[in-house]
């Protein structure tokens, strides 16, 4: 699902049918009601969604990102990286995010091969206007044995450069290790 907040309000028309029938039981008024708590509902939820940044759920990688087949697979930094990002996120800014993975430094071994670095390069844009633009870099040493729980301290680190941005995004920013 793209849309931020629509977590936040989930039970909403469970709720609203909850107080239709308190209040309208005995009356004859439920069915009536229940289907206006339901329109009520089905109408807000949207609405409440549209808030905040919408981050796609899956991102892809640059035709020239030099990452292997293996690191794709089995570490999923396409599907990582948006989450970490909404999480950061928040409902913070408007505006649609598109992002994709630039490079991926990871030679095999885990922490014994040396480091491992994500590099993303992504787009803010709202009404169809570019408000803002970045590129991340992460590279870390540390995080465990394997090359994948290396990346993914690297994806949750960009998250968080991401969420951040996006409270005040400025074009061609570089974020992270990028600087």
């Amino acid at each position: 699902m793209c849309f931020r907040g629509a977590a936040r309000f989930a039970t909403l028309p469970v709720a609203a049918l909850v107080a239709a029938d308190i209040d309208n039981q005995g009356k004859g008024q439920t069915m009536k009601n229940t289907r206006r708590a339901i329109v009520a509902a089905l109408v807000s939820l949207p609405l409440a969604a549209a808030a905040g940044v919408t981050v796609p759920d899956k991102i892809g990688y640059d035709k020239n990102a030099a990452v292997t087949d293996a690191v794709k697979k089995e570490c999923a930094l396409d599907t990582k990286i948006p989450q970490y990002v909404k999480h950061a996120a928040g409902s913070a800014g408007t505006g649609t995010l598109d992002m994709k993975i630039t490079n991926v430094l990871a030679p095999g071994g885990g922490a014994w091969s040396g480091p491992k670095a994500v590099t993303v390069s992504g787009t803010l844009r709202d009404g169809g206007k570019v408000v803002g633009s970045f590129t991340v870099r992460r590279q870390t040493t540390r995080g465990g044995y394997g090359t994948c729980q290396m990346l993914v301290r690297d994806a949750e680190a960009i998250g968080k450069d991401i969420g951040a941005w996006l409270k005040s995004p400025t074009m061609d920013a570089k974020l992270g290790d990028a600087k």
